[in-house]
């Protein structure tokens, strides 16, 4: 006699086949917490094979501050002065465009390029960094928990200008830094193999 699968709601077939992997079901309920931020979620739409409406009907009820679309400029969307933060993987190109609006960030690195940015910046004072080797820490509240007290500082008038100097030496650091991709592979795992 065959079993069959249980018949899943349209919500858990989006938590189960989308957002699962990656921890991105947890980002997404973190983010959900910021009820008073509107969140823009840069996903690749190819990345995923779900229909439109069960998306909205998941981002209804779990986290109604967040929009998903597949693509914007981002330099646009970083410059506009409500943006107060960019979540990213922290790619070479993302992490430039947030320092070039002095934009503070939130590194969620993936390959070993995005853990020499993200580190990078780190170091800088700009960003915060969760790493999926840390993934028992990477919880909804541990999210909320970075991020809050970035935003929180970004509105005392003295810490602002003190960030805004780390973002103008940095982006003339990565501006005047002209690397082979090549080259920037290599200094990531010179990187890890130190640690």
């Amino acid at each position: 006699m065959a079993h069959s699968q249980p018949q899943l709601t349209s919500n858990e077939y989006y938590v189960q086949k989308v957002f699962n992997e990656n921890k991105k079901v947890i980002v997404l309920q973190g983010l959900g917490k910021l009820e008073s931020m509107a969140v823009i979620w840069k996903y690749d739409a190819q990345q995923t094979v779900v229909d439109h409406e069960i998306r909205r009907e998941f981002l209804k009820k779990n986290a109604s501050n967040v929009h998903i679309m597949p693509q914007f400029d981002t330099r646009s969307v970083l410059s506009n002065p409500k943006t107060r933060l960019l979540i990213s993987e922290c790619d070479s190109r993302s992490a430039l465009d947030a320092v070039h609006a002095q934009k503070p960030l939130l590194c969620m690195p993936m390959f070993a390029e995005h853990f020499y940015v993200a580190e990078k910046l780190r170091r800088a004072g700009v960003a915060v960094v969760l790493a999926p080797h840390d993934s028992a820490r990477i919880t909804a509240d541990a999210l909320v928990n970075c991020i809050n007290p970035w935003m929180q500082n970004m509105q005392h008038t003295k810490s602002r200008p003190h960030f805004i100097d780390k973002m103008k030496v940095l982006h003339d650091e990565i501006e005047n830094e002209k690397i082979d991709p090549a080259e920037l592979f290599l200094k990531a795992f010179e990187e890890i193999g130190k640690e």
